[in-house]
C-alpha cells in the first residue's frame, strides 16, 4: 500500500502546476485583449466599445494578482508537505517531481 503522503504530494503538485498555468493564461489574455483594443482604436471604433474593451482588460488584470496569491499558497502547502516527509520519501519519483516544480517556482518568483 502506498504512503498517503505520496498521494497528498501528487495532489498538491497538480494544484501548483494548474495555478501556475492559470497565471500564464491570464497574462496572455491581457496581451491579447490589449492588442484587440489597439486594433479597435486604429479602426476608430465607437467610444462605448473601447470602454467595454478596457473593462475586459481590467478584469483580466485583476485575475493576475489573484493567481499569484494562489500560487504562493499552493507553493507553501507543497513545500511544507515536502519538508515534513523528506526523510522518508525523498527517493520516490513523486517527491522528486514535486521538488523540481518547487525549484522552478522559486526561479519564477524569487
Amino acid at each position: 500500500m502506498s504512503d498517503p503522503r505520496l498521494n497528498q504530494i501528487r495532489i498538491k503538485t497538480g494544484v501548483l502546476k494548474r495555478v501556475t498555468k492559470e497565471k500564464t493564461i491570464y497574462e496572455r489574455e491581457v496581451e491579447t485583449e490589449r492588442k484587440r483594443l489597439e486594433d479597435m482604436r486604429s479602426q476608430l471604433k465607437d467610444e462605448y466599445e473601447l470602454r467595454k474593451q478596457e473593462e475586459v482588460i481590467n478584469e483580466c488584470l485583476i485575475m493576475v494578482p489573484d493567481a499569484i496569491t494562489r500560487i504562493q499558497q499552493a507553493f507553501n502547502d507543497l513545500n511544507t508537505v515536502l519538508q515534513e516527509s523528506q526523510s522518508e520519501l525523498s527517493e520516490t519519483e513523486v517527491f522528486q517531481t514535486a521538488k523540481n516544480l518547487i525549484q522552478e517556482c522559486q526561479q519564477m518568483f524569487p
